[in-house]
């Protein structure tokens, strides 16, 4: 009897696991860059198709899992803080999980100072979320966290959308080689590995098939694409494959660190109609004196000859770059540069952050580490010189006809909605609003030509006069 009775009673110890585990509710707060975006629909995605139950408020959900950031001193003091609040309002049945890269980076020190998380998750883990997350509720706690140095390649997994929109970022390639002298992703993403192009055409086709319009390609830097794969399988062509994926209207590029941005690209970028006219080019500063501290590899003559390069090819580009102020050793003298540079390269739009001394990075020990308050001195400085001169670069598109990707009705307005053409990437650029004066809510989530006739500060005013064009 007892050789009938043990596995009869091992089978019924699973079906009760696998009852409990199928009816475990789940929500997930997503911080930080795009890349985390992407990596949260790839957890959503795999939990849900393991049984997961999803839910969009964290107070009734048996698990919270939070992707964190762990880039800059605000990004992670940011993500302490959404710990600290979850763990606060923690309820007795509930288990608080973090990953991304703060989770990375500090693992031990959330171990110790916040008890109240339960599991610790490591950025090359993704894929074992759904098992680790049952082992929570048989051991107390789960650290699953690796040396970035033993990262490997990610492949295509089913994704299910955090964000609402008509647009999805989609990561070609994870961690970095570039080894700047400030930055830590090499440290908690590892080294450069693209995603196989397979797996990225197969992954653009599930996303066109879930209604995306617009896909962004991401990766620390996107111009090394494949390197690590075949050197012939680079970026271009991986753009050319894209562009024959019916239904997909956009392919919008992000990241493209300025050495690995090649003629080759620009002319790809200007003969396929799919890839939008906008690159995204950190720069990072404009003083060769910063830039040789920054470890960064090109000087400044370089970057006014690649960027008049790049407009010369294409005339009508957006170009969007990232600087960073108060770098140690940055005197007045580089900030001037800086500001120089700003009004003769004309960027459309650059974002600016103050420099941020990261712990295990060698610009953290240079000596003459600037005061905060000298830090935002600056950073208000440039902001206001690139505010004016995305002004008047808006200004230029007044009385030109724009495709217009149309994403929603204002709700408080009528005949009003929102959009964006190519010189806008989501959550980053400004906006278009459209004035639509007939029914068109079957166009909401298509291309549309839209007449430019006015700004609000950085966004763009227009009307839809013909609707015979894509």
């Amino acid at each position: 009897m007892k050789w009938l009775l043990g596995p009869l009673l091992w089978n019924w110890k699973i079906e009760l696991e696998g009852a409990m585990f199928m009816s475990l509710k789940v929500a997930l707060i997503t911080l930080g860059c795009a890349k985390n975006t992407a990596d949260s629909e790839v957890v959503k995605g795999l939990l849900i198709n393991n049984g997961f139950r999803w839910q969009d408020e964290a107070n009734n959900a048996d698990i919270i899992i939070i992707n964190t950031c762990g880039f800059i001193k605000d990004a992670k003091e940011q993500s302490i803080e959404t710990v600290l609040d979850i763990a606060a309002g923690k309820k007795d049945f509930q288990k608080i999980v973090v990953f991304g890269c703060l989770a990375q980076r500090y693992s031990k020190e959330i171990e110790k100072e916040i008890p109240e998380v339960d599991g610790i998750i490591g950025n090359d883990q993704l894929t074992r979320m759904p098992d680790i997350l049952k082992s929570l509720f048989l051991q107390e706690k789960v650290l699953e966290v690796k040396s970035s140095s033993e990262f490997t390649r990610e492949g295509f997994i089913n994704r299910e959308r955090v964000e609402d929109g008509f647009f999805s970022y989609l990561k070609i390639a994870d961690g970095c080689d570039n080894l700047c002298s400030y930055c830590v992703i090499p440290l908690v993403r590892g080294g450069y590995r693209s995603k196989m192009p397979e797996d990225v055409i197969l992954e653009v086709k599930y996303l066109v098939s879930k209604g995306v319009k617009e896909v962004i390609l991401i990766a620390q830097d996107i111009g090394e694409y494949g390197k690590d794969i075949d050197p012939k399988y680079n970026l271009p062509r991986l753009l050319k494959d894209l562009t024959r994926i019916d239904g997909l209207d956009w392919v919008r590029l992000l990241y493209c660190y300025p050495n690995h941005l090649t003629d080759d690209l620009l002319y790809t970028i200007a003969s396929e109609d799919k890839i939008c006219n906008y690159l995204d080019v950190p720069l990072q500063h404009l003083s060769d004196d910063v830039l040789r501290k920054m470890s960064r590899t090109f000087s400044r003559d370089d970057i006014y000859e690649l960027i008049s390069k790049a407009k010369k090819i294409l005339p009508y580009m957006a170009l969007r770059s990232t600087f960073i102020v108060g770098f140690p050793g940055e005197t007045t003298k580089d900030i001037e540069i800086l500001s120089k540079g700003l009004k003769d390269l004309k960027l459309t739009w650059s974002g600016f952050f103050a420099y941020s001394q990261e712990e295990g990075t060698p610009a953290a020990k240079m000596p003459n580490q600037l005061p905060e308050e000298v830090k935002l001195e600056r950073l208000s400085l440039v902001k206001n010189i690139q505010h004016e001169i995305t002004l008047e670069e808006m200004k230029k598109y007044i009385g030109k006809k724009l495709p217009v990707l149309i994403e929603e009705k204002i709700p408080t307005e009528k005949d009003w909605y929102l959009g964006r053409s190519y010189l806008q990437s989501p959550e980053i650029d400004g906006q278009i609003f459209v004035n639509i004066k007939k029914n068109i809510q079957s166009k909401i989530g298509v291309i549309v030509p839209v007449d430019i006739i006015g700004t609000t500060s950085i966004d763009l005013i227009g009307e839809i006069t013909d609707e015979s064009c894509q």
